[in-house]
């Protein structure tokens, strides 16, 4: 049985759907052991416990919790403004990037980890081909949210595009969506890789964009900014479908039949939680949801099920 390390991170807002979340891991991964992290700095006892006692009835699921003691360091990239002039607060909480020094608190044999957003993702099928991508000896594997060019010649933005103004206008709102990604712990251990990373390019970007709007698109645009030119972007096939998202499929974006099944979903605007049934035919209907995608949001509704009698089982 193959080992595989998941992580995510976030605060009490959002960690009662970590258990669905653990539930279609249980389901969709049942030839893997799974040591699943849980990174955090404001959750409290009983939550974590309950998290513990869930993954042991699992059975396939190891919860690991990582507690982010000092969370100084991440507090200026949520509100960058002693650096940059302009602030994101309130959009993103320390948590959301977390990840970015997670190899610093996890075990010296993790080598490679898949980080996933707490709550809004849910696993529907096996991960093995992007679990195993090949790193190409870069920092990250992730699902493209955007291209230099059309031409397939000059695909990827490169480091030193971050000296030209257009080119930081656009890295900044993300290169991948951060809704699921691979990091390469290896690498990162190897690079000594430090929150001063993050600052630096913090600094870089102010210098370039000058007077304009500094901001960043959360932690999908500070990594895009910190590792360009230096991630893989995973695409099945060139020549079919550079938006080939198998691995964090975004739903509300799709309104017509898929060209592949997806194994990862990532539910990038309406929240299963925010509304039942009724209210996603409503959607439909006045077209901002497509009806091929009502199928990820009735699942999600089964795991909520199955979680609730399966917790009133535990009594947790």
């Amino acid at each position: 049985m193959q080992k595989i390390n998941i992580m995510t991170s976030c605060d009490e807002k959002l960690i009662e759907y970590v258990f669905l979340q653990l539930k279609s891991i249980q389901m969709n991964l049942k030839d893997k052991q799974v040591d699943f992290y849980l990174f955090y700095h404001n959750i409290c006892e009983d939550i974590l416990n309950a998290l513990e006692k869930y993954c042991l009835y699992l059975g396939n699921i190891n919860f690991i919790r990582i507690y982010i003691e000092n969370i100084e360091p991440y507090k200026l990239l949520t509100d960058p403004s002693e650096i940059m002039g302009e602030s994101n607060t309130g959009r993103w909480p320390c948590e959301a990037y977390f990840s970015f020094l997670c190899h610093n608190f996890l075990p010296k044999t993790v080598e490679r980890i898949l980080y996933i957003d707490a709550g809004d993702i849910i696993f529907t099928g096996d991960i093995d081909e992007f679990y195993n991508c090949d790193f190409s000896n870069r920092f990250i594997i992730g699902t493209a949210n955007m291209y230099k060019s059309p031409n397939r010649g000059n695909l990827f933005y490169k480091e030193e595009d971050l000296m030209d103004y257009n080119s930081i206008m656009r890295i900044r709102m993300g290169l991948i969506n951060s809704g699921s990604y691979m990091i390469n712990i290896k690498k990162f251990n190897e690079e000594n890789i430090t929150i001063d990373k993050y600052y630096d390019v913090m600094y870089k970007t102010k210098e370039i964009l000058k007077n304009e709007n500094h901001k960043y698109h959360g932690d999908q645009g500070l990594l895009s900014l910190a590792f360009v030119g230096n991630i893989t972007f995973y695409i099945y096939n060139q020549n079919l479908d550079l938006y080939y998202r198998p691995y964090n499929h975004m739903t509300n974006q799709y309104f017509k039949p898929l060209a592949y099944t997806p194994k990862i979903i990532h539910f990038i605007r309406w929240k299963p939680w925010n509304g039942k049934m009724l209210y996603l035919e409503e959607l439909v209907l006045k077209e901002k949801l497509s009806k091929y995608e009502i199928i990820f949001f009735e699942y999600w509704y089964k795991l909520e099920r199955i979680v609730y009698l399966e917790k009133k089982l535990l009594n947790i």
